[in-house]
């Protein structure tokens, strides 16, 4: 069994995709479906791409449509701790809110580094906690010390970690901060991993090359808080389908890791698997 953690569908026609409009980005301008997911899964997570509490409802609206168990991780405002107790509970009426699972602050995308040391964040990360909702970790190498900050600071929240926090992957293997940064990301147990992402963050991407980073991680995190994600469409810049990823995963790891493609999926979003 396969559950798909990390992928992505959107409208070019809603909500203002003008990162789309982008260099490099010209395969991926267009409409891509959550029907059009490909792959044979049990399960999946519908990821955000954008700052817009709108996408959720839209996305939520997908996953109640959707003919295999669909979590979703949306986008709410947590600069203001005061009303996002109200806007989770919104998003959790609308059609398909109760697949709602996680959020995701566009932190790579923030002008200065810092975003998750702010104590309004971290007000919000708590109410998240209290009402079950996983906080999605996209990060850059400038943004890791704050990470790690804010995962000390709420011991009580479930932290998932997108694409391993996007190191660089080149020949020369994991630097020193990027190690380091596992390491003190891993020692909390309530962070787990995405293995996701990491063909787009190479030149030219082959088993050989992410598997010293994938290795890395899963000797610090360990399978049972590791799981697969394609990052569909946007690995539709370095390889042709999601099956090209898992079937590189399955290399590197030796096997389809009823863990890491299933299991710690299924137990952080609560999905049950269709057999």
């Amino acid at each position: 069994m396969t559950i798909d953690a990390h992928f992505h569908a959107w409208d070019v026609s809603l909500f203002g995709h003008g990162w789309l409009a982008g260099d490099g980005f010209e395969a991926l301008n267009r409409d891509f479906s959550a029907a059009d997911h490909p792959g044979v899964l049990q399960g999946r997570v519908l990821v955000q791409t954008l700052p817009d509490q709108r996408e959720t409802v839209w996305l939520c609206a997908l996953a109640a449509l959707s003919p295999v168990p669909t979590a979703v991780t949306g986008w709410v405002d947590l600069l203001r701790p005061d009303l996002l107790g109200g806007r989770i509970d919104f998003l959790r009426s609308v059609p398909g809110g109760e697949w709602l699972r996680a959020l995701r602050p566009m932190v790579q995308n923030e002008a200065a580094p810092g975003w998750l040391d702010a104590p309004v964040v971290r007000d919000s990360v708590r109410v998240m906690a209290e009402r079950g909702m996983v906080l999605e970790l996209l990060v850059t190498e400038r943004d890791w010390d704050s990470c790690v900050r804010l995962v000390d600071a709420v011991p009580g929240a479930v932290f998932v970690l997108d694409h391993l926090g996007k190191p660089r992957i080149s020949d020369a293997g994991p630097g020193r901060a990027w190690r380091d940064f596992v390491d003190r990301l891993a020692g909390h147990k309530h962070v787990r991993a995405k293995l996701s992402g990491l063909v787009t963050q190479c030149s030219m991407p082959t088993a050989s090359g992410i598997a010293p980073f994938v290795d890395y991680a899963l000797a610090r995190f360990g399978v049972h808080r590791s799981m697969y994600g394609s990052d569909w469409p946007m690995s539709l810049l370095a390889a042709s389908a999601p099956e090209q990823w898992e079937s590189m995963l399955e290399r590197i790891v030796g096997g389809h890791h009823e863990d890491i493609f299933t299991i710690t999926a299924a137990t952080t979003y609560s999905l049950e698997p269709t057999l």
